[in-house]
């Protein structure tokens, strides 16, 4: 049994113009936009992308989190709709969702940055069944540890550590295929976007970090 992303959810200050934003750069209005909470805003939460673990083949997001919990991980806010929001143990945002329903919104490429990318990655495997590969090194982001959600599948993302690196806080980063990545850039800082990168990736794909004119952080990876 194993668990993945199978949704991704924006939530913003602005609607219309993250509507506006995406639409320019992927060229579809069908993404999951809405208003940041305001229980979010009251913690000082930015705009944010939030991705949703299935739990599906897990037992269901109330024993995930329950396992989850003994690890440290934390609910944020009252549970919502079919899941819960979470801290994972390293500080990290994401939401487990009982539903099994894979809604595509172009996400290839899966980065958590962590304060302890060895702990993190232990506790992935052994809760939601994902399977470790490769390791790479990525000048001075550091190492990174690849995994996939089940054995024999392509990797899914990496796991990085940020211990020492205080400018980054932890969080799940997710990263949308683009057929161009110089033309996606273009397109984030045309309109009002910011770009770090591009950099590239052992297997030969370019990627690159960026934020929305909404401060909410995402990635483009050329597929």
């Amino acid at each position: 049994m194993s668990s993945r992303f199978c949704r991704y959810e924006l939530r913003t200050t602005h609607v219309g113009a993250a509507t506006e934003f995406y639409a320019a750069l992927f060229g579809r209005r069908d993404l999951i936009i809405r208003e940041l909470p305001v229980g979010a805003r009251t913690r000082g939460a930015p705009a944010h992308w939030l991705g949703y673990l299935s739990t599906a083949e897990l037992g269901g997001s109330l024993v995930a989190l329950q396992r989850w919990h003994g690890h440290g991980a934390m609910p944020v806010g009252a549970r919502v709709g079919d899941g819960a929001v979470v801290r994972d143990p390293g500080g990290a945002m994401l939401a487990l969702t009982d539903s099994a329903e894979l809604v595509d919104a172009g996400v290839a490429f899966h980065v958590l940055q962590t304060p302890n990318a060895g702990r993190a990655a232990q506790i992935y495997v052994e809760l939601f069944g994902w399977v470790l590969t490769e390791r790479f090194e990525l000048g001075s982001s550091g190492s990174f540890q690849q995994f996939a959600w089940r054995a024999g599948d392509p990797n899914a993302g990496a796991i990085g550590d940020i211990a020492g690196r205080p400018e980054v806080h932890p969080q799940w980063q997710y990263f949308f295929a683009v057929g161009s990545l110089d033309a996606a850039l273009a397109c984030v800082r045309e309109h009002g976007g910011e770009v770090i990168g591009p950099t590239e990736l052992p297997d030969g794909r370019r990627i690159a970090a960026c934020d929305d004119p909404q401060g909410a952080a995402f990635g483009l990876v050329e597929c």
